[in-house]
Formats: structure tokens, C-alpha cells, sequence
């Protein structure tokens, strides 16, 4: 289905502009070696954790995000709230809908696996290699991250279909003083903690066990890019999904692919916020 509203593009689709595309994606993979490298470096032994939870546990959390998301609304619609005329009263009754899914998410760990909720990721023990590793992979990522947004624009713009206005960027040009700290707080710290944690630290172990440890990063990052719900931005987000899962395959903690998706999310709000390039993404 096409997206019936126009978002300015920032760059004129062409076969010149998919080829540039190709060429960044094509360098990230060139770094790869270098990062393998600084992985053996930093943490030379892998740990391998065995998810104790299944499919039917992932289909109850996922179950459970729908059920309150229905519950809330009717809640906030009786008590007269418009989300859609409270600023950021939509991103907030997100996080709360993530948080509680993480909750639920958190108690299946402490009570089916020895280790807790440490077995999501949650130790304190190579904290600071995990971190770094974390930092240097998205500075690997970001030129495929570019070429993948470059690529999409020309394939989807090729196809037909129209881009749609990136609502989450949009809001933070429209929120002023406290309401904006609070909307850099969440999208920054908050909601790529609590996704790390459900897709990461809960999902990725259960596919990676099923699936072998590329299968499992990969259909991790299909699911990832999938939920947000904009074709344009289906693959760069595949492609930082893909850095997120390698790093936590890696080292088997959350901090990691949680600085690569904060550093993701604090430039691109750096950006549109900054510069022209950047509002207009943000449509």
C-alpha cells in the first residue's frame, strides 16, 4: 500500500544515487575484518547462553504488549485523553506499554533461568569492552546505515511508492523546553534500553538456538526493522539491527547493542534538530 502523504526527500532518487548507496553499504562490510579484530581484542572468549524461555513465552510477551495497548486505549479514552492532541503523550504510552512488556519479559527470565536476568544480558562483568566494542561498531555501521537509506529511496521511489513523514522526528521540532527533555530522555536512554532488552536479550538467544548464530541475527533484524512500520527506513534500520545483533552475539551484554542503538538515536535527533539535511528527513 502507498503512503498517501509526500515527505520532501532530502536527495533526488536516481541509479547514481543507489550506486553511492551501494559503495557505503560496501565499505561497512570492508570494516568488518578491522572489528572482528578489535572483538578478539577486547573480549577474546564468546559466551554461549542457552535461552531457557520458548516461542510460546515470546508470543505471550507480544500477546500482552496488544492486549494493554487495547486496554490503554480504551482507558485513556474514556478518561477523556487524546494522545494525539498531547504532544508527547503517544511516545510516553509506548514506553510504558515497552517497560511493562520488558517487566513481563524480565519475570520469565528470573523464574526460568538460574542466572536470572542477568541471562538477558544484565552483567556487570565486561561492561566497558562490551561498551567499546559497541561504540566502534556503529562507527562501522553508519556508512552502510547512509548507503541503505540511499538504496531504499531509490528502490521504493522506483517502485512507485511515496515516503511517509517520520512522525518520531517530527515531534521533537514540535516540543519546547521540558517536553523536549523528556523526549530526549526517552528516545535516547529509555526506549533503546527496553528494546535492546525484548529483542536482543529475550528473542535473539531463542532464535540464535533454533535458527544457528547468522540465521538468528538476521531474522532478529527483519523483525527489528519490521515493527516500525515505514518502508523507507526498513533498511537502514536492517542494517543497524544486523550491527546491534552481532555485537550482542558477541558479548552476550545488553550495554553493547545498547550504545550502538542510543549513538543511533542521539545523532539522528542531533541531526534534525542541527541541520537542514536533517529536518528534512524528519519531513
Amino acid at each position: 500500500m502507498q503512503a498517501t502523504e509526500q515527505a520532501a526527500l532530502p536527495i533526488e532518487p536516481s541509479l547514481a544515487v543507489a550506486l553511492v548507496g551501494a559503495v557505503l553499504v560496501l565499505a561497512s562490510v570492508a570494516l568488518v575484518p578491522a572489528l572482528r579484530g578489535l572483538a578478539n581484542r577486547l573480549i577474546p572468549a564468546r559466551s554461549v547462553v542457552f535461552a531457557r524461555w520458548g516461542f510460546f513465552h515470546v508470543g505471550l510477551a507480544i500477546f500482552a504488549f496488544f492486549a494493554l495497548t487495547i486496554v490503554g486505549g480504551l482507558v485513556l479514552k474514556l478518561a477523556g485523553i487524546e494522545l494525539a492532541t498531547s504532544g508527547i503523550g503517544t511516545l510516553l504510552f509506548g514506553a510504558g506499554l515497552q517497560l511493562s512488556t520488558v517487566a513481563l519479559v524480565m519475570s520469565f527470565a528470573h523464574r526460568l533461568d538460574p542466572d536470572g536476568i542477568r541471562s538477558l544480558g544484565l552483567r556487570a562483568k565486561g561492561t566497558l569492552e562490551s561498551a567499546l566494542l559497541g561504540a566502534a561498531s556503529y562507527v562501522a555501521v553508519v556508512p552502510a546505515i547512509v548507503g541503505a537509506g540511499l538504496l531504499s529511496v531509490w528502490a521504493w521511489t522506483t517502485l512507485g511508492f511515496e515516503s511517509k513523514p517520520q512522525e518520531v522526528l517530527r515531534l521533537v521540532l514540535e516540543l519546547q523546553g521540558a517536553e523536549r527533555l523528556v523526549f530526549l530522555l526517552l528516545a535516547i536512554v529509555v526506549i533503546p534500553f527496553l528494546e535492546e532488552l525484548f529483542f536482543r536479550g529475550f528473542l535473539q538467544p531463542l532464535l540464535v538456538q533454533n535458527l544457528g548464530d547468522r540465521g538468528g541475527v538476521a531474522v532478529t533484524a527483519v523483525l527489528f526493522a519490521a515493527v516500525h512500520a515505514n518502508l523507507f527506513a526498513f533498511l537502514p534500520l536492517f542494517a543497524i539491527a544486523l550491527a546491534m545483533g552481532l555485537v550482542m552475539l558477541r558479548t552476550q551484554r545488553i550495554v553493547g547493542s545498547y550504545v550502538v542503538h542510543a549513538l543511533h538515536n542521539g545523532l539522528m535527533i542531533f541531526l534534525v534538530l542541527s541541520t537542514d539535511f536533517g529536518r528534512q528527513l524528519a519531513g
